[in-house]
């Protein structure tokens, strides 16, 4: 979990990375300052959606999966709500929604990838600190 917090402020200085190398404004009448591309609303619950729904596959294991498939659509179904949302309030264009989709579902499989290479193999080390038996820290 702590890895997907990190990755997530990494998404996050992407985003803002993004947007003051787009510069492309939102739409008219919005009347929010800043940059619309992209939706940050929409790179993050894509990136929380996909990265969730990897993990879930990775991690647990359950004898039915349906209730798996049950909390990842509804995930999915959160992510959408909240994407369509940043359209009908008029605070991004379709396309800055959907470009914020794709950032975030990129992001989040290219940081699963990252830390299942070069994290997840030192988890056991980790397990063994102090502080991590303190805090009952357990992969």
């Amino acid at each position: 979990i702590a890895g997907m917090f990190l990755g997530q402020l990494v998404n996050e200085a992407l985003n803002f990375a993004l947007k003051t190398t787009i510069k492309e404004p939102r739409p008219l009448g919005c009347g929010h300052p800043g940059y619309g591309m992209p939706s940050s609303h929409s790179q993050f619950m894509a990136y929380l959606a996909v990265y969730c729904i990897i993990w879930s596959y990775r991690r647990v294991k359950l004898e039915n999966n349906l209730w798996k498939i049950m909390g990842n659509v509804s995930l999915c179904t959160l992510a959408i709500l909240v994407m369509y949302s940043r359209v009908a309030l008029n605070y991004h264009t379709v396309n800055q929604v959907l470009v914020g989709a794709c950032v975030g579902s990129v992001f989040a499989i290219f940081w699963t990838a990252l830390t299942a290479i070069y994290a997840d193999p030192e988890i056991p080390r980790i397990e063994k600190w102090k502080i991590t038996r303190m805090l009952y820290f357990r992969d």
